[in-house]
């Protein structure tokens, strides 16, 4: 694609929080939005365990996409 001169548009994914939509576009590396997404990822993963979730881990290809 890039030997004729084709971009493909980043994903991105939009969420909303306390009523205000946010947007992320994949590759961003805003320091603003890094510490925050990594801040809420370390809250759901605790909150996660809380109530006994077990995370698979095996690095392997899932079984349900076959």
């Amino acid at each position: 694609m890039k030997a004729l001169g084709i971009a493909k548009k980043p994903g991105f994914s939009v969420v909303k929080i306390d009523c205000n939509i946010h947007e992320f576009v994949a590759g961003d590396t805003s320091p603003i939005y890094l510490e925050k997404i990594y801040e809420v990822l370390d809250q759901l993963s605790t909150e996660l365990n809380l109530y006994g979730y077990v995370p698979e881990n095996s690095g392997g290809k899932s079984s349900e996409c076959d």
